[in-house]
């Protein structure tokens, strides 16, 4: 009964710093995948407009 009460006084507190960081991680990928599909729609329709068809 002691050895669980001092466990449990021991236990570290909770590192939000993992957190912080993963969050900030996967929001800098999301970031970055939407500015890539934003510049992708500019760049097709810019492909669109210079495509010339001679016959």
């Amino acid at each position: 009964m002691v050895d669980s009460a001092k466990s449990s006084l021991k236990r570290s507190k909770p590192n939000y710093i993992y957190t912080i960081v993963g969050v900030a991680l996967v929001l800098l990928i999301m970031g970055i995948m939407g500015w890539f599909f934003l510049n992708i729609n500019s760049v097709g329709s810019a492909f669109k407009e210079d495509i010339r068809i001679s016959a």
